[in-house]
């Protein structure tokens, strides 16, 4: 064997030495470069056949992190494309001339497989072949083999798979990293390695667009005529929480189903999405065998503990989870936060940071909490138990919430209730579902005032509703109420019920208004119950909210606005003769606010200083004390709109229009957002008196947008209503038509003040006036305006308004004398109180006609009295008309 090479002087080759080696049972190492086959290209990592989608931002973030980082591990849910983002990365990085290389590990079922699987990666594992007959040869271990062939060169290492034999692949990797310097891994696991220096980079779900580009693109592939549903797909690719394997798995449905028919089954997910790629591992074909791997691999708490947490609907944070989760027995409350962060780490729960006010939130992706519910159900008797602990603590918290939503930390609590209403709507629902009008009743009325102020109102009257149907006795509030004499109900669930009554009418004014029906008697009925409940048989619950509303029912009955208001002010009494141990400053500044919100609509409001009185000014002041003290920002916002309004009842725009920005503010700053859009309105309106109408056309613009998305049809109403004021006064009353009609059919879907009708004729009249009608139709929607606010009782400022209509149609038909009467009315009913500058144009174009016509008659008196100008101008009507 050795003979040839030495008589021709010269060395064998590579093979040679092997066979020699072979032949005198000498070990061979490691085969030489190009034994056997050609050199193999540099790496194994070989591109997809499906296109890389929606990962551009993070494949870019990935290549940069590369430069300056050793380690990196992509961690993140089963199925959230961790693997294909290190693929894609390999295939498109320059900085490595001896290659990248990935080494799978999914396969594996012994840790110590580990360093074998990557030397394997690698093309190193075929050397192994021959070796020395001692078997004692150190090289044949793989981890020696493996530092031997990194050790000089610069490769990119890719850890694929590593939550199963995490162990095993952190010590590999900081070994390799350790002695070989110019080595890079990059792993992806549902947890991290564990590893110093490691940089650990979550791998999120997909945004919405992205998801829906990639369910699109594999739609198009399984099928050519998939129809086109936007929000069908966007309701998949939001549901499947944005994972690609599971959106990869929805569209491969196409085949047989529509993107309706899909996310209409995704209550059924795990038997939806079953018919995966032949060609991946077993447990990536179907998205139940994606979680079941994770699953596998939890220890028995952290089962346990995720079981549990699946009662919570909407997240939690830690004090709820150590609450509702331990029992004290299998979970002990002190290891909750540990439990809690092992499974943070496995990707199996996230831990959202967003929200300072709130602190940590812990919760798990649709896919994952539909896994753990069902995993729940097949332990009946401890899910009954976590449910119990659950509804006992939303209850606790919102006993804690109520009354600090009305005080100076409101922020943070409507915050912390905002991001548990999941969870409440969980309780609620279960409260329903088991009868339960006890726990149920507590939660909404604990809800109240927090519906009313974030505009959840709809969905509020909707529990309350719900509730009340629980009750076996909620028909006897239907009978005839007790007679003189007779007694009142006063036990406690009689009461209650009637608090119940008044929350839910208190939310359906603003947004069920068609669902209050004042003809019918069983309304009536139910007001004088509230009314004689809390205003007199048990005002220490006429003393709290919402039992504090009772005032309101007047308007049930169909009293007027001074009756209304006589209501406010016993209420008023009642709060100030309450023990001075409960501090109620809230409750008697909300009804202050009301009563004075009530009174601007009083006859006799606004003749002479009659905002400017001694109880107005007194009101005003001692709102804006309580607010200041209460450290309430609604009531704040509130009293910056009642400043704001009174600025502009006396023409102080520039002031006026500061006070309602002020209010918006804090509105905006509480998360009042139905309050918002209607002081927006007013500043509109404010901003055009003090001469900027462009200005004020951008902000009713912008309040349109809002209160359609909010469905407040009053404000919308109302807007549209000062957009057609505008429109006639630049000259445009083909405009003003179209928005006044489209005021009027907003405003007939809500609930807005009486005298509206009357705004609402005095712009028609001009309205008609200005597209050339007959002045005797304008007077005709004058007069029906007239007699509606007569018979309503009208408030003098708004009477004023309606003579000034009046004079404008009246000079319009020649009739200076009557319109000299109409003039010296408007004057005596506004006293100190000036005019609108639209008001002040019309009644400069009517005093200059009258001025024409000559003077008048020596015994010509004002028209002051409603039911006199009624019969002035139905005088001049055909009678038909009048």
């Amino acid at each position: 064997c050795q003979a040839l090479p030495e008589s021709l002087r010269v060395q064998p080759g590579a093979r040679a030495q092997v066979l020699r080696a072979v032949l005198e049972g000498a070990g061979v190492r490691e085969l030489p470069p190009g034994w056997g086959t050609a050199s193999p290209p540099a790496g194994n990592v070989r591109a997809r056949l499906t296109s890389f989608v929606g990962r551009e931002s993070d494949l870019a973030a990935l290549r940069a992190d590369l430069r300056h980082a050793r380690l990196i591990t992509l961690t993140g849910a089963g199925g959230s494309g961790k693997t294909r983002l290190a693929e894609h990365t390999g295939l498109t990085v320059t900085d490595y001339p001896d290659g990248v290389w990935i080494a799978e590990l999914a396969k594996l079922d012994h840790p110590g497989a580990v360093p074998g699987a990557v030397l394997s990666a690698l093309g190193r594992r075929e050397t192994t072949l021959v070796r020395g007959t001692s078997g004692t040869d150190p090289h044949h271990d793989p981890a020696e083999r493996l530092l031997e062939y990194c050790a000089g060169r610069r490769l990119l290492l890719i850890l694929d798979n590593c939550e199963h034999v995490i162990t095993a692949a952190a010590t590999l990797a900081e070994t390799l990293l350790t002695h070989c310097p110019h080595l890079t891994v990059l792993a992806t696991s549902r947890e991290p390695l564990g590893v110093p220096g490691e940089l650990v980079r979550p791998v999120e779900p997909l945004p919405l667009a992205s998801a829906h580009r990639l369910f699109t693109e594999r739609g198009a592939a399984v099928r050519r005529d998939v129809p086109a549903d936007d929000a069908a797909v966007a309701e998949i690719c939001r549901r499947l929480d944005g994972l690609p394997l599971a959106i990869e798995l929805a569209a491969a449905r196409l085949r047989s189903l529509t993107p309706r028919q899909i996310a209409a089954r995704l209550d059924d997910r795990f038997r939806l999405l079953t018919n995966g790629s032949r060609t991946v591992l077993p447990r990536q074909q179907t998205l139940r065998a994606v979680v079941d791997w994770s699953w596998d691999l939890l220890e028995k708490p952290e089962r346990t503990v995720l079981r549990r947490l699946s009662v919570f609907a909407g997240g939690c944070t830690l004090p709820a989870a150590e609450a509702v989760l331990a029992d004290g027995a299998t979970v002990p409350r002190d290891q909750v936060l540990g439990i809690l962060a092992s499974l943070v780490d496995k990707s199996i729960v996230l831990a959202d940071t967003a929200d300072p006010a709130t602190g940590v939130r812990y919760r798990m992706l649709e896919t994952i909490h539909e896994y753990a519910a069902g995993r729940a159900a097949e332990h009946p008797a401890d899910r009954a138990a976590t449910r119990a602990r659950h509804t006992a603590h939303l209850l606790r918290f919102l006993a804690e919430a109520a009354p600090r939503l009305r005080g100076p930390a409101q922020l943070g609590w409507l915050a912390r209730v905002e991001a548990d209403l999941d969870n409440i709507r969980a309780v609620l629902s279960r409260a329903l579902r088991a009868g339960d009008r006890d726990t149920a009743g507590r939660a909404v009325l604990h809800m109240g005032w927090f519906w009313y102020l974030r505009n959840y109102r709809s969905e509020g009257y909707e529990w309350i509703r719900l509730t009340l149907e629980l009750d076996p006795h909620a028909a006897d509030d239907d009978r005839p109420t007790p007679g003189p004499g007779e007694p009142w109900p006063d036990d406690p669930h009689y009461l209650h019920r009637l608090e119940l009554r008044l929350l839910s009418a208190f939310l359906l004014a603003d947004q069920h208004p068609g669902s209050l029906d004042l003809t019918d008697e069983r309304v009536h009925r139910h007001a004088r119950r509230m009314y004689t409940a809390f205003g007199e048989t048990a005002p220490e619950r006429g003393y709290r909210f919402p039992g504090m509303l009772w005032p309101f029912t007047g308007f049930l009955l169909g009293e007027t606005f001074p009756a209304v208001a006589a209501r406010m002010t016993r209420a008023i009494t009642q709060l100030r003769r309450a023990d001075p141990a409960e501090d109620r400053s809230w409750e008697l500044a909300v009804m202050l606010l009301f009563r004075f919100r009530v009174s601007l609509e009083v006859p006799g409001a606004h003749a002479v200083g009659g905002l400017r009185t001694p109880r107005a000014l007194s009101d005003l002041a001692e709102l804006e004390a309580l607010a200041h003290r209460v450290g309430d920002r609604w009531l704040s916002c509130q009293t910056y709109g009642l400043r704001g309004d009174y600025a502009s009842f006396t023409g102080d725009y520039p002031t006026a229009a500061a006070e309602f920005d002020k209010a918006i503010s804090i509105a905006e700053e509480v998360g009042a957002h139905a309050e918002t859009p209607f002081f927006t309105v007013r500043l509109a309106e404010a901003i055009y008196h003090s001469g900027d109408p462009h200005r004020a056309r951008e902000l009713l613009d912008e309040v349109s947008v809002r209160a359609q998305r909010l469905g407040l049809r009053d404000c919308l109403g109302i807007a549209d209503y000062l957009g057609a004021v505008m429109a006639l006064e630049l000259g445009d009353p083909a405009t003003a038509r179209t928005l006044r009609e489209r005021s009027v059919s907003n405003l007939k879907g809500g609930t807005p003040t009486p005298m509206f009708q009357v705004i609402m004729g005095i712009l028609t009249s001009r309205l008609l006036l200005a597209e050339g009608a007959p002045w005797r139709t304008a007077l005709a929607e004058v007069h029906t305006a007239l007699s509606y606010g007569t018979l309503m009782g009208c408030p003098d400022l708004l009477l004023s308004q309606l003579l000034v209509a009046a004079a404008a149609v009246v000079t319009e038909g020649g009739e200076p004398a009557i319109a000299r009467r109409l003039l010296a009315g408007v004057h005596a009913l506004r006293g100190d109180l000036p005019l609108t500058p639209p008001e002040e144009r019309v009644l400069r174009r009517v005093a200059r006609a009258v001025a024409e016509a000559g003077p008048g008659a020596a015994d010509e008196a004002p028209l002051v009295d409603g039911t006199e100008t009624l019969a002035v101008l139905a005088a001049l009507l055909p009678v038909s008309d009048s």
